[in-house]
């Protein structure tokens, strides 16, 4: 039996193809990871009250509806929240803390790789309350002074 090969390969010739081999898989997968990695984009932003002053412990959602994606975060001591690597698209910001109106941003567009800011004001949240008095009529004699 003969395992030798139908063609011959010198030793440079072979070389030089795995070399050319080695230098394209290098730039195919130099270019991937650059695509990859120019596929996300990131949000952040300080919240705030009325007055200017910083809110900590907000908690804020990023809602992209038209693929089911949400992310959460809390703003840190100093108001700050940031959302690192999303995917671009519209998204919807709310934010919730206690005592405050929820802050709703529809429409919010993310490019890739352009990092946005997004900075909330709260307002604090108007009280509603309704008294219900309920009683009885009192009954006043008005024919005699009985």
């Amino acid at each position: 039996m003969n395992h030798a090969l139908p063609f011959h390969i010198s030793g440079r010739r072979f070389q030089a193809a795995v070399i050319w081999a080695a230098v394209a898989a290098f730039l195919i997968g130099g270019s991937c990871s650059t695509a990859f990695g120019q596929a996300f984009t990131s949000l952040s932003g300080t919240v705030s009250d009325a007055s200017g002053a910083v809110a900590p412990n907000v908690t804020v959602l990023i809602e992209d509806t038209s693929r089911g994606i949400s992310r959460t975060a809390v703003s840190d001591e100093t108001g700050r929240y940031s959302f690192l690597q999303i995917l671009p698209g519209k998204y919807r910001l709310t934010t919730k803390a206690v005592g405050f109106a929820d802050v709703v941003v529809e429409n919010l567009e993310l490019q890739v790789n352009t990092p946005a800011t997004v900075n909330v004001s709260l307002r604090v949240k108007e009280i509603t309350e309704t008294v219900t008095v309920s009683a009885e009529a009192i009954q006043v004699n008005t024919t005699d002074a009985s």
